[in-house]
């Protein structure tokens, strides 16, 4: 059991679908203390995976920030120079004249042409080799990158198809499991505050309903009505026990898991829903479209080299993707694959600990814990074993209680109690308190025992650990393979658009510096 000073360290259960993502070799009982997502120190830890993401989105979001201030900067100095050349500029004539009596030679052709506003004469290096390969890399880099995002919305909508609807079905078993143990539990606390006034009537009177037994006409019912009596002694005994702690399970049962489902499901369903079957694929659309769209559009028109403001925009565009490329996916995704891949190996020790240290009730926190104990336990149960959730849900005793009815002939008196009851012989020496009393316990105590009866059948962990199987399935497969999955297809997406944009700025500086230098 957990304890404020001591935390306990629970072996997981690991799904099969997990495939070998995560064994019980990555787990680490230290890691498994740690891990503690209410607690906002543990995302300390978390920080460290997503700084690549947060560095690289900031870099990309610098680099657009750059692009804007350099266009706005070169374009206006570039109309301002244009504006003053033209109006300096010496007759066509003129120029020619001077141009053709120019003492333009190999050493000073470079500040010749400059004077009369011509272009640098460049090597054939620098004309072909340099400009061929930057634009052959931007087309290449831009054909894959679009390639890749369409890959990526397919990933990413194949791999985000069932994370919320399967956790809703999830959500579903365990709500019903709780709703079924909690009516259950209701129903039992009813039936035992009607059961012990006439379980205590019934005993005051044991010594009148032994007499009645060893009447000559209840030959062959005397041993077992006198055997029952002696039996409802120790049931008197287990119900005593047995009525605060059922209370106090009802009460968690119903104000911890009915209740704080009912209000998780009220506040996240709709909102959840609506991102499964129209949002995400809106949000997919238009981050990896986007990318796609300006790609094509950036690496087009700095590799034509002509309109080179629609070319700017179109790269400062392409930057802004990028940056939310890198701080979702690299970055938040990231982050959450962490978090999911810790839940799917640390999930069974949070609870334990959880538990023990945030249950201030001590009779709540004592039922909690030893129901935690009972099913976190990743090894397959072999039988169901009568009145063993019922000890481990309820009560100690709720178990012994079965067990005393399965074993003794408490169960067949009861059957028979109306028929007792009626017989001339029996009735003329009842009260008509103790014949009440007789037929509550008659109705009363069979159905409260079923209630134990059906609580230990469902609660059983031979029914509850395939809804266990199905809760870890979800976190280590649903969320933690299908998010790493989503990783991959938003880290390369984001890297090939980064390389793209940085060889798409370099393209533009090129051709703008070139084109406008000596006008």
């Amino acid at each position: 059991m957990a304890t404020d000073t001591s935390p306990v360290v629970v072996n997981p259960l690991l799904p099969e679908c997990l495939e070998g993502h995560l064994t019980l070799e990555d787990f680490n009982a230290d890691d498994a203390v740690e891990f503690r997502p209410d607690d906002f120190s543990y995302y300390k830890g978390v920080l460290t995976s997503i700084v690549p993401g947060i560095v690289l989105g900031c870099l990309a979001a610098i680099a657009m920030i750059g692009v804007i201030i350099w266009t706005s900067v070169s374009f206006c100095r570039c109309c301002c120079t244009t504006r003053r050349k033209r109006t300096d500029r010496l007759p066509e004539d003129t120029i020619e004249d001077q141009f053709i009596t120019a003492d333009r030679t190999k050493e000073n052709a470079y500040q010749v042409d400059a004077h009369f506003g011509l272009p640098k004469t460049l090597t054939w290096s620098e004309k072909y080799k340099v400009e061929k390969i930057l634009n052959w890399s931007i087309v290449l880099f831009m054909l894959a990158t679009v390639g890749v995002a369409s890959w990526g919305i397919y990933s990413s909508i194949d791999h985000t198809n069932g994370v919320v609807g399967e956790f809703w079905n999830v959500f579903d078993l365990v709500e019903n499991v709780a709703i079924s143990v909690s009516n259950i539990l209701t129903q039992l606390t009813g039936l035992i505050d009607e059961v012990e006034p006439a379980l205590e009537t019934v005993m005051k009177n044991e010594d009148l309903l032994l007499s009645a037994a060893n009447n000559d006409q209840l030959l062959g019912l005397e041993s077992l009505i006198t055997n029952s009596l002696n039996e409802l002694g120790n049931v008197k005994g287990i119900l005593y026990d047995l009525k605060e702690p059922v209370r106090t399970a009802q009460e968690v049962a119903n104000e911890t898991f009915v209740q704080g489902l009912q209000g998780f499901r009220d506040s996240f369903e709709s909102p959840t829903m609506a991102f499964q079957t129209t949002g995400r694929f809106i949000a997919i659309a238009v981050l990896f479209g986007m990318v796609i769209l300006f790609s094509m559009v950036s690496a087009g028109f700095v590799v034509w080299g002509s309109y080179p403001r629609v070319g700017a925009t179109a790269v400062i565009i392409l930057w802004l993707f990028v940056a939310l490329l890198m701080f979702l996916g690299v970055g938040l995704l990231k982050g959450v694959n962490y978090v999911a891949e810790d839940g799917c190996l640390y999930t069974e020790t949070f609870v334990v600990n959880y538990a023990g240290d945030y249950i201030g009730d001590p009779l709540a926190k004592k039922f909690a814990l030893r129901a935690i104990d009972y099913y976190v336990n990743p090894i397959p149960p072999t039988e169901y074993v009568v009145g063993e959730a019922a000890s481990k849900i309820v009560d100690p005793r709720a178990g012994d209680l079965l067990n005393l009815y399965d074993t003794s002939g408490l169960e067949d008196l009861l059957l028979q109690l109306p028929t007792l009851t009626n017989l001339p012989v029996v009735s003329s020496v009842l009260s008509a308190d103790l014949k009440s009393s007789l037929s509550s316990l008659a109705s009363a105590a069979p159905e409260a025992l079923d209630s134990i009866k059906e609580i230990d059948r469902i609660g059983s962990r031979t029914n509850i650990y395939d809804l266990y199987s199905a809760i870890k399935a979800y976190i280590c497969c649903a969320l933690s393979s299908d998010l790493s999955g989503l990783f991959d297809a938003w880290v390369a997406t984001g890297c090939l658009s980064l390389v793209l944009a940085t060889l798409c700025t370099w393209r533009l500086i090129w051709f703008v510096r070139k084109k406008y230098k000596y006008v």
